[in-house]
């Protein structure tokens, strides 16, 4: 081989290209440090391949020899990795994906919830109508008249602000699959209400749902609407925070529980409030139907 001649630059350059871990970072180090000592003993910076062989022992040999084997292994190394994830691909695909829940702790009484909600309690998927004009309310009146059940809830301004009467502002009807908000202070909306709504609401047919029966009796005094087949959430005896957050896993937000109703335009965080309060109370009366429960008052929300 002492005709064999091998720049130690290029030696020590290819060695540096080459991952320490592909030739084992002991025999790799040996070898830099050969060639490094080698091409400072050499006169024309150059040494001989019988020179290598002798320093570099059971790893000499052409560095191009090196750099093949090391890419056969790392094609080997490759391939048995894609074999692995392809395995595992298969794996994962034959089981059967497992429908997520969301556990809700309510004191001692635990809600299972699928993940996403159900079309009865989504509010991005149920539609929602502010009414601010009589006409609207012609239409809504032929929709509760083909309704088994529905729920109601009105807002109403607090005495000590306007007067000593309280007034009605809000007429609030849900569905099992639409909201509705009316503002019932709107010119020519009470007349409205009265004429085309008093129908469903008396219908001994129609189940009707409320959380406090002042509503029922606030319908009569204000609207002539004497109400039948009424079912009170509130026999459960606790507040609809409570209630909505045991049958449905929902905390409701109640920061507008004594704001001015009367107040014009509305926001729409006051309407969307509103709102609120009759889109879950069908799954609430469901749930106590379900359940028989008469009395959740030992619960907190947390």
């Amino acid at each position: 081989m002492s005709d064999v001649v091998f720049s130690s630059s290029d030696l020590i350059r290819q060695l540096g290209e080459i991952p320490p871990e592909y030739i084992g970072k002991e025999r790799f180090n040996r070898l830099i440090k050969i060639c490094g000592r080698l091409s400072l003993r050499a006169k024309d910076g150059n040494i001989t391949g019988g020179q290598f062989q002798m320093a570099c022992g059971p790893v000499s040999g052409r560095i191009d020899d090196i750099c093949t084997q090391i890419d056969d292994e790392i094609s080997k190394a490759e391939e048995e990795k894609k074999k692995i994830l392809e395995r595992e691909a298969m794996s994962t695909s034959k089981q059967k994906p497992k429908k997520r829940k969301k556990s809700i702790q309510y004191n001692s009484i635990t809600t299972q919830m699928p993940d996403p909600l159900p079309v009865g309690l989504s509010l991005d998927r149920t539609p929602f109508w502010f009414m601010e004009y009589p006409h609207y309310v012609i239409q809504l009146a032929k929709d509760l008249e083909c309704e088994q059940v529905f729920a109601f809830d009105l807002e109403r301004t607090i005495p000590f602000r306007h007067g000593t009467n309280s007034k009605v502002c809000l007429l609030q009807i849900s569905t099992q699959n639409k909201d509705f908000v009316i503002d019932t202070l709107a010119n020519g909306m009470k007349s409205a209400v009265t004429n085309y709504l008093k129908q469903a609401f008396e219908n001994p047919q129609i189940i009707k749902i409320v959380h406090g029966n002042d509503d029922a009796k606030w319908l009569r005094t204000v609207f002539d609407i004497k109400i039948k087949n009424v079912f009170d959430t509130s026999t459960s005896r606790c507040n609809l925070q409570q209630l909505v957050y045991i049958a449905c896993g929902i905390k409701l937000d109640k920061r507008y529980q004594t704001a001015d109703w009367m107040r014009r335009p509305l926001s729409r965080d006051m309407v969307e409030y509103a709102r609120l309060d009759t889109h879950y109370l069908i799954n609430c009366w469901q749930y106590l139907m379900k359940t028989s429960r008469t009395s959740l008052s030992n619960y907190s929300v947390i």
